[in-house]
């Protein structure tokens, strides 16, 4: 979790190469394409733990994780933005 966790704390660090990255590739599918395929290619990813449930668990967990802080902020934002309305008022 450790290692999670500190990549969650400087989740922006990468922003600028992941949009130039996604542009290029035409969008999120194309996205996940050339990512995997980075993946297939240069690492140990499906291999590394000695069966692809490995990796998908991994790319799981990671899809779950930041699920729910989208969640989180979404709620985060409507509450402040239903706070702004009732201040207004």
């Amino acid at each position: 979790h450790s290692r999670a966790s500190a990549a969650i704390m400087g989740d922006d660090k990468f922003d600028g190469l992941y949009m130039t990255v996604a542009q290029q590739a035409g969008g999120i599918d194309p996205l996940f394409d050339s990512f995997f395929g980075f993946l297939r290619r240069k690492t140990d990813f499906y291999a590394g733990a000695g069966n692809s449930a490995k990796a998908e668990e991994t790319m799981q967990a990671a899809f779950q994780r930041h699920r729910k802080m989208w969640e989180d902020e979404e709620k985060a934002k409507k509450a402040r933005e239903g706070k702004r309305k009732g201040d207004e008022a």
